[in-house]
């Protein structure tokens, strides 16, 4: 079995006829020699189970994989159909299918489900969960135990579709898409095998993608992480009221007076989800994804004939002054860039008034560059 850094090190030295230092090999994966060492061992057996060529590895020499055309081409096949009996999760990678799990599921789970589903002990799922608790504190939700055995997420259901999306979407250690990805980099019968199956195939995926470009015609051109932000969001809506999983807050319920034109725009796009997958998707729903697709950056043509629009425009004009003043030198902006900005502080004030949060990897970059530079 494999982990996700045994098949970069086996990609690396089956694709290229070059030796490479144990140093190297460390240093590009950030980990001890040992721990390479063991790695090498383990594609070793992996090889050897397979009967190809295993690495040369001796004392205080390079080490390289020789093999002939016709096993580099088994070796890229075999990597092509890894899947969840011959990978080895990582612990973030665990714990972020574990996360989903938890969820998606409609009633309590047992540890030993868990167990099955990820082919490990009491023990590691335990600790998993522990992790999983404390990622959970962000959205307001927590792990409880209802019985000896019986575990649940609870919390609101706006913050579980929120966690969930950010399982899907979001840059962060525990992306459940990038784990799916390493497994099974070709569509097949065992995609999703030993998880929770999706209700919603690649299909019907590129469907909402298509409901989501013909919103575009009235909202404006979405930015492209906006664009999967909302049909991600989509995807969970649909499978949320597939479980009968409805959301209960009324905090969108203003949305459909305050911003009727937008609002009737959504209704006919749920209208065809009703059709397309045989649902009742409620007035609450429809108040809650036009609070996405509103609180989304787009190049909107009617910015002008936005409800939030003065509102917003004062407020660049005060930032631009106040950098005018920090600077003591003019600051000013061509009127495709200062209606950009408008349109940007139109959406923040969207999203603070409704308490609405979407997906932006910039800001994750940003974050991460404050942190470093402290």
């Amino acid at each position: 079995m494999l982990n996700s850094r045994c098949i970069k090190i086996l990609e690396l030295l089956s694709k290229e006829d070059k030796t490479y230092s144990v140093d190297h090999i460390a240093n590009k994966f950030n980990v001890s020699n040992r721990m390479i060492r063991y790695d090498i061992d383990s594609i070793n057996d992996y090889l050897r189970k397979h009967k190809i060529n295993e690495i040369e590895k001796k004392p205080n020499s390079p080490i390289k994989l020789n093999i002939s055309k016709k096993e580099k081409e088994e070796i890229e096949e075999l990597i092509k159909n890894i899947n969840i009996q011959t990978y080895i999760l990582s612990n973030s990678e665990r714990c972020g299918l574990l996360l989903y799990e938890l969820l998606s599921l409609n009633n309590e789970c047992t540890y030993s489900y868990l167990q099955d589903k990820l082919g490990v002990s009491k023990s590691t799922v335990v600790s998993d969960l522990k992790k999983a608790k404390e990622w959970l504190k962000q959205y307001n939700l927590n792990i409880v135990k209802s019985s000896n055995k019986g575990i649940l997420v609870e919390g609101l259901e706006v913050n579980i579709r929120r966690a969930i999306a950010d399982l899907l979407i979001a840059n962060n250690e525990y992306n459940v898409m990038i784990t799916l990805e390493k497994l099974y980099t070709k569509e097949n019968s065992d995609t999703i095998k030993n998880f929770r199956k999706i209700k919603l195939s690649s299909t019907n995926i590129e469907y909402i993608k298509g409901l989501v470009r013909e919103l575009e015609v009235s909202f404006g051109t979405f930015s492209d992480n906006d664009f999967m932000n909302i049909v991600i969001y989509i995807y969970i809506i649909v499978n949320r009221n597939i479980d009968k999983r409805f959301i209960d807050d009324n905090t969108y319920k203003s949305i459909e007076s305050e911003y009727a034109k937008e609002h009737i725009e959504v209704c006919k796009l749920i209208e065809k989800l009703n059709s397309k997958f045989s649902l009742n998707i409620d007035k609450q729903e429809i108040s809650y994804l036009s609070s996405i697709i509103l609180s989304s950056s787009k190049n909107n043509k009617n910015i002008f004939e936005s409800k939030d629009y003065l509102e917003a425009s004062s407020l660049a004009n005060l930032i631009i002054l106040q950098i005018r003043k920090q600077y003591i030198k003019d600051f000013s902006m061509d009127s495709k860039l200062y209606k950009s900005f408008i349109n940007h502080i139109n959406n923040l004030i969207f999203r603070i008034k409704f308490n609405t949060f979407t997906y932006n990897p910039i800001c994750d970059s940003i974050m991460k560059n404050y942190k470093e530079s402290f």
